[in-house]
């Protein structure tokens, strides 16, 4: 999922959402199987405040297969370019 944000409140209910989804995968019983719980962040965004957000950037990181993605980090993007389908 893709969190951004115009203030700190929306990108906070950014993560929300997308820990939300990242737990409804987690109850279906093949999601392991299927699905890769990818969150990456635009640190650029006006709303991006990592001290404000730290709560919930633990929560997403908990929810998540993988480390956090910074969007602007090129090194970080290439770890989801080499990503393969899983297949059950």
């Amino acid at each position: 999922m893709y969190i951004s944000g115009s203030n700190n409140s929306v990108f906070n209910k950014d993560i929300s959402q997308a820990v939300v989804n990242f737990n409804v995968v987690n109850r279906n019983a093949v999601a392991d199987e299927y699905f890769t719980k990818i969150a990456i962040l635009n640190t650029q965004a006006p709303g991006y405040n990592k001290a404000k957000s730290d709560f919930y950037l633990a929560e997403l990181r908990e929810a998540a297969d993988m480390p956090l993605i910074d969007y602007f980090n090129p090194a970080e993007l290439t770890l989801i370019e080499n990503l393969r389908p899983k297949t059950a």
